[in-house]
């Protein structure tokens, strides 16, 4: 019954599809009679306001009471709304939406015709195929731990007092921890999203994505603006690198990119972690009015109270009742919940909440004023259909939120509200408090632009080298690079939540940006004078009412229209003008800062001797000395071209690497060699001068010329050979070749468990022989004085000999991956399975075009990085 259903379904979803035409870009019917348009539209709105209402509280009870119960409720109500949204979709495709003639009937059907991804057949868009495998990638990236002491937050630990390895190894754990293990289902989830586009007209799923934005331009417009804030940026980054060059010699070079690991944050996103290390006039003090709240006795509730004032003092509305009543003002004692900041509206123009743990420090009452200000958005267009209730672009609420931030934190408003006393205007406190904003705004406006660039060219053009393409953007627009080896395998931009996410992140570079046209208008129908930055909007009637009547509109119309009533008619464009004026004093300042720094900005493609440097993986193990496998990535993203002054850099945690040149320097960067690759042993020194050549298909290969020796009398003999225990043999065999282990596997269990229970059956006093075996008193005891039945004391057996059960089942695997290897069913093995016999000088590795192999000894560490 359920596969004719299934069936019958099917069948009407494409007698829809049939009927319905395709009107220029877009999945059109053929309906155009407005009254029924209307009918269904008025319909709409009171089914999903009801809806809409159930999954929020469905969520809100869940995030303010942590328990399955409420987990099984939310998800169950997101299953209804999810089959509500794609029935709605499919009646209103029925509908000819753009020959409608009333124009906001027309927006409301567009709206529900292009979103969401309802195309996709019910096979494929139930919850195991689309929207539970968003759920599982999600759930993945937040169960993610990596922090000792049971710290959740890894972001907390990239101060670390700037302890350059201990940053590394957080950076390290948390990329391993997510990227890998979901690759495979985003590359599922892209196929699905590109299909799901392409059924509702759109090229891809980017270019559905980009359709929210409504400007066919869109994505020129914001790379004009990220040019526009290039030169401040690169100023700002000059700076910083100074500093951390100071900080860690070396290991940071004076005209090249950083790596992603030492800027406080762990996607580099936001450097303010970096403040007090940067801070350009260190005497002068940093602006926290934390301690001066504490000395008022300001409680959570005043915070919220003082917030609400704020906004009251525009001549704004106050919260309604149900707000002081039902929300979550401080993190209860009695239950578990998400602390997460968040404003909710309940989606029936009455209930409106704050969910918040607040702490008495600045940044709470920063966050609260943030939070309040998306509740005004909600106030000011409830009024509007429940499609016109939400922002006018994405990333609108954003810089909504951020505008009044950035009037809250000044100087002069908190000295009006009698927080900060010391209010001084000198030129140092400006330059300070400049540097701390510029560290969280100008910072970030190139990663805010670079995830959605990444994700649409991963729709657009495919799924190969997505890694390498990713670091090609980072270095492009940001000017870091990974501070250790990449391969596909790693898929680093998982490691940002809104990629696996499925949330469009384009929107904060809108609000990066448009935050400060907004405050700019505001600022100047306030009447302001003055620098830009020192703008206080606090009183200002005039300014509380074209604000008011911007959020009014919601997204009722284009967001060009809201855009030029915001501006007053200057611009209906997303501009960086307003961004550079704010910074301007502080841009002036980094430029004589920079005068004597040798480049602005990073110098890429190029190493010292002219050449393209290549970007190798680096695999060790373990076995008579180590031994290097290099694997050469993709080359486009040549990882080291962006290190060309810099010397060699660590191949694995156990292993220093060493540049002629600089024979006194150690840096344990672990990233791909340079041109020339020189590498510490005990009394050997191999240089391997890299020459290139281009095969029939274009692929980059690199060979080594022989081998050159010379002796170190600095370094000790080779020490006593280390080893690789049987169990992480077991486990690299299980990541590289998993489809032959795990049959070998089974079939040496089997023949184990037959061994043992033969053994136990036929009498055999299995408790003497492991006394002979010298096991353990513990084993012998659990076998002599079992009661247990015989499978009971097979399997206690069974678990005994693990170690030598592995042994065998490792064994096994190594001989079926080269007799495997020779049919040609799988890829010849990685040198760690291979025997330890010596690579002689001048012998290519394989007959691979992208492997190689080489040897490398281990040196004397004299001071290894932390594990």
């Amino acid at each position: 019954r359920t596969s004719t259903v299934k069936n019958r379904n099917l069948i009407i979803f494409f007698v829809i599809l049939i009927q319905a035409g395709i009107y220029g870009k877009y999945l059109e019917g053929l309906n155009v009679n407005l009254g029924d348009a209307l009918l269904f539209l008025r319909e709409y709105d009171s089914a999903a306001s009801l809806m809409c209402t159930r999954v929020t509280m469905a969520q809100w009870n869940f995030a303010t009471n942590i328990t399955d119960t409420n987990h099984q409720k939310m998800i169950d109500e997101q299953a209804l709304k999810l089959k509500f949204e794609r029935a709605s979709w499919r009646k209103a495709i029925t509908f000819a939406w753009s020959r409608i003639p009333d124009p906001l009937a027309r927006r409301e059907l567009k709206m529900i015709a292009t979103k969401g991804r309802y195309s996709l057949t019910d096979d494929k868009f139930n919850d195991i195929i689309i929207h539970r495998l968003i759920s599982e990638m999600k759930e993945i990236y937040t169960k993610a731990r990596v922090c000792p002491y049971k710290r959740i937050d890894v972001e907390c630990n990239l101060t670390l007092d700037y302890d350059y390895d201990e940053l590394l190894y957080y950076w390290d754990a948390w990329h391993e921890a997510i990227g890998p293990k979901l690759k495979n289902k985003y590359l599922r989830y892209v196929q699905l999203a590109n299909q799901a586009a392409k059924l509702n007209g759109f090229a891809d799923a980017g270019d559905q994505m980009r359709e929210l934005f409504e400007d066919e331009y869109f994505q020129q417009n914001i790379a004009e603006v990220m040019s526009a804030i290039t030169p401040l940026y690169k100023n700002l980054f000059t700076y910083v690198r100074s500093k951390l060059n100071e900080r860690y010699g070396n290991r940071i070079r004076e005209d090249g990119p950083l790596p992603a690991h030492v800027l406080g944050n762990m996607w580099a996103q936001n450097w303010e972690n970096l403040f007090e290390l940067v801070q350009p006039f260190p005497a002068s003090r940093k602006l926290d009015v934390t301690l001066d709240m504490m000395i008022h006795g300001i409680t959570p509730l005043r915070m919220f109270q003082i917030a609400e004032e704020f906004f009251t003092s525009l001549g704004m509305k106050p919260m309604p009742p149900e707000f002081w009543k039902f929300s979550m003002f401080e993190k209860p004692i009695d239950r578990e919940v998400k602390c997460t900041p968040s404003a909710w509206d309940f989606c029936n123009r009455i209930d409106y909440r704050i969910k918040q743990c607040t702490t008495v420090t600045m940044d709470a009452l920063l966050s609260t004023h943030y939070e309040m200000a998306r509740l005004q958005y909600y106030l000011q267009y409830r009024d509007h259909p429940l499609l016109f209730r939400s922002e006018a672009l994405p990333g609108f609420d954003e810089a909504v939120s951020d505008a009044i931030g950035l009037s809250i934190f000044t100087p002069q408003h908190l000295h009006k509200i009698g927080l900060h006393n010391n209010l001084t205007d000198d030129y140092d406190s400006n330059i300070n408090f400049l540097m701390l904003m510029a560290l969280r705004k100008v910072a970030y406006a190139p990663f805010a632009y670079i995830v959605d660039q990444w994700r649409w060219h991963v729709f657009s053009d495919g799924v190969e080298n997505m890694t390498a393409y990713w670091w090609e953007l980072r270095m492009q627009y940001q000017g870091i690079v990974p501070p250790m080896p990449r391969s596909e395998r790693n898929f680093d931009p998982a490691a940002k939540y809104h990629i696996p996410a499925d949330n469009l992140y384009a929107k904060y570079f809108v609000s990066v940006v448009l935050q400060f046209q907004l405050y700019q208008s505001l600022c100047e129908i306030s009447g302001h004078t003055g620098e830009l930055h020192t703008c206080d909007l606090y009183r200002s009637r005039e300014a509380g009412r074209l604000l008011s009547d911007v959020l009014s509109m919601g997204a009722s119309k284009p967001w060009q229209d809201i855009v030029r009533k915001m501006t007053r008619g200057r611009t209906n464009r997303i501009d960086a003008s307003a961004m550079l004026k704010y910074f301007e004093p502080l841009n002036a300042w980094l430029k004589r800062e920079n005068e004597m720094q040798p480049v602005i900005g990073w110098i890429t493609g190029r190493d010292n001797n002219g050449k393209e440097a290549v970007f190798f993986e680096m695999d060790i193990i373990l076995a008579r000395g180590l031994r290097l496998s290099f694997e050469l990535s993709n080359a486009s993203t040549l990882l080291t071209r962006y290190f060309p002054l810099s010397a060699c850099y660590t191949c694995r945690v156990n292993t220093i690497c060493w540049k002629p040149a600089f024979p006194e320097r150690y840096l344990r960067y672990r990233t791909a060699s340079c041109s020339s690759l020189g590498l510490i042993s005990h009394n050997l020194i191999y240089q391997r001068s890299l020459k290139q050549r281009v095969n029939k298909n274009g692929i980059i290969l690199a060979h080594y010329s022989d081998l050159k020796q010379s002796s170190q009398s600095d370094y000790q003999k080779p020490q006593a050979e280390q080893k690789i225990s049987v169990f992480q043999k077991m486990k690299q065999m299980t990541k590289d070749y998993w489809h032959v282990l795990i049959p070998v596997h089974i079939l040496t269990s089997i023949g184990w468990a037959a061994i043992f229970y033969t053994a136990v059956r036929n009498g055999v006093d299995v408790a003497q022989i492991l006394e002979y075996m010298n096991f353990s008193e513990k084993y012998v005891n659990l076998v002599r004085n079992s009661s247990a039945g015989d499978w009971a004391i097979t399997y206690a057996l069974y678990k005994i000999f693990t170690p030598l059960r592995y042994t065998v089942t490792v064994g096994g695997t190594t001989i079926a991956i080269r007799q495997l290897s020779r049919l040609g069913y799988v890829k010849a093995p990685s040198f760690k399975l291979q025997s330890a016999e010596p690579i002689r000088s001048n012998k290519y590795a394989t007959e691979q075009e992208t492997k190689f192999k080489a040897e490398c000894k281990t040196g004397r560490h004299t001071e290894p990085p932390k594990p």
